[in-house]
């Protein structure tokens, strides 16, 4: 499988072209209308084209974000949806893909150019996932100052209906699809679809491969945020992995890495000029992206845009207090890169743990599924975890510190792989099909070392009734 390489992303997105006014300074730009007005007009010009990736998934570009389609006998899944103004291209590409219905829609998260095609989408007969602070933001009138619009209600019956607070698992078109909520990050609503056949991840707007990000601020996202975001990228990813952005090329964990390690420099570098008391206009003027602009800066967040995003993200001073380093060698990223050294104080301040003494061994706790969500073929699995904090936290480092770290690792029916969980949430898994089935839960350290596990039977009842 070929993908497109960092020299086609003009072409990858040109219908962002005209979006390039952003580049000189974000809201204190002075413009004549509104980006969101220019990136519809030239959405309503460019082509949507398709790429063919693997395991019946393409991603289609020339819509605002980039859009994930899995096609099989079951219909087609799609993840994001674009703008309404391409709406016959997409159906026109999507009719070339194959006969089958839309079946499912994701929303990644609920930005107008990966949701202004719900509408359509619904008509055509479309569930729609996301997660409840999507429905929030698309429900009411959002304000982004960034972007100098002021976004009314979506129309009802584009509104998502099916409703995700924790990982969330389905079976379609012979896929297991695992949907995963990240911490608020580029938004406060973002998820990541990941379609573990395949061994293909569509991150949403958390990704931007090769070009720097925007981060909405207006509803509460955050340069922190984005970094804990490329970070669960990365565990999520293998060196086999195609990885699907909000925007760019197609990218691999190597393109992960790459922009984490960009996120976690600029985001120390800056926030050193700021300690030192410079505003953000004289950070401006002192160029602090320069060495990356280059590669990242020719896209619609310019550098002087997006050193201003991460400045505005930065606490004016940060109290001293204990840190954990990351090592040279990450046993989640891989990376061997010199920003892997960076301790976790330079970019998120460090976390509120000790080194570790003595505690009392780990426990986990399973409750058999709740009998009630069975008869709906939904299985929702209650765990406990003693002795262990569960957070998102990796590498060994992590390890001698108290309380102790870790996180969970769910496997259904002895398959291949697992995912992992470290939300602390209920577990939530749904299309599977009715007869008995088994979960295996196994707590683990920050290091993916089994502490404690148990295994989980039950039985979907024939004739349940699916409810999403």
């Amino acid at each position: 499988m070929r993908t497109r390489s960092q020299k086609q992303l003009p072409t990858a997105i040109a219908g962002f072209a005209v979006a390039a006014l952003l580049c000189g300074g974000g809201a204190t730009a002075t413009r004549a209308e509104s980006p969101v007005i220019a990136i519809n007009r030239a959405a309503g010009a460019t082509p949507v084209t398709r790429q063919a990736l693997r395991g019946g998934i393409s991603v289609l570009m020339g819509s605002g974000g980039n859009i994930t389609v899995l096609d099989g006998a079951d219909g087609k899944f799609m993840v994001d949806a674009g703008i309404a103004v391409s709406r016959k291209k997409i159906e026109t590409v999507l009719a070339e893909i194959g006969p089958k219905p839309l079946k499912y829609l994701v929303n990644t998260h609920w930005h107008w150019d990966h949701t202004d095609g719900n509408a359509w989408a619904h008509a055509d007969g479309a569930t729609i996932i996301a997660l409840p602070a999507t429905r929030q933001r698309m429900s009411t009138t959002t304000r982004v100052d960034d972007w100098d619009y002021t976004f009314p209600p979506f129309p009802a019956a584009g509104l998502p209906t099916a409703l995700v607070t924790s990982s969330k698992t389905m079976r379609f078109d012979g896929e297991t699809i695992r949907i995963r909520p990240y911490v608020v990050s580029h938004t406060d609503g973002d998820l990541s679809v990941y379609f573990a056949k395949a061994d293909v991840l569509s991150t949403g707007d958390t990704f931007w491969n090769g070009v720097y990000p925007f981060i909405d601020y207006s509803v509460g996202g955050g340069i922190d945020g984005m970094i804990r975001a490329a970070s669960a990228n990365l565990a999520m990813a293998t060196n086999r992995t195609v990885v699907i952005p909000g925007h760019g090329p197609v990218g691999n964990k190597a393109d992960l890495v790459a922009f984490r390690d960009m996120l976690v420099t600029l985001r120390k570098s800056i926030s050193e000029m700021k300690q030192r008391g410079m505003t953000v206009d004289q950070l401006v003027a002192a160029k602090p992206t320069a060495s990356f602009d280059a590669k990242w800066g020719r896209f619609v967040i310019g550098p002087d845009f997006f050193a201003r995003l991460v400045y505005r993200g930065i606490p004016t001073k940060r109290p001293r207090r204990h840190s954990m380093t990351r090592a040279a060698n990450d046993p989640v990223t891989g990376s061997s890169t010199p920003c892997a050294a960076v301790s976790a104080r330079d970019y998120l301040g460090a976390a509120p743990v000790v080194p570790l003494t003595s505690e009392p061994l780990p426990h986990l706790i399973v409750d058999p599924p709740l009998p009630a969500s069975l008869a709906q073929a939904r299985v929702i699995i209650q765990y406990r975890a003693e002795n262990v904090h569960i957070v998102p936290v990796y590498g060994r480092n992590a390890l001698d510190v108290t309380p102790r770290i870790g996180h969970i690792h769910v496997t259904v029916d002895d398959a291949a792989w697992h995912w992992l969980d470290a939300s602390g949430e209920p577990l939530t898994i749904t299309g599977l099909p009715a007869g008995p089935h088994k979960v295996l839960i196994e707590l683990v350290d920050a290091n993916h070392q089994i502490l404690d596990k148990r295994t989980v039977s039950f039985v979907i009842p024939e004739g349940a009734k699916p409810t999403y």
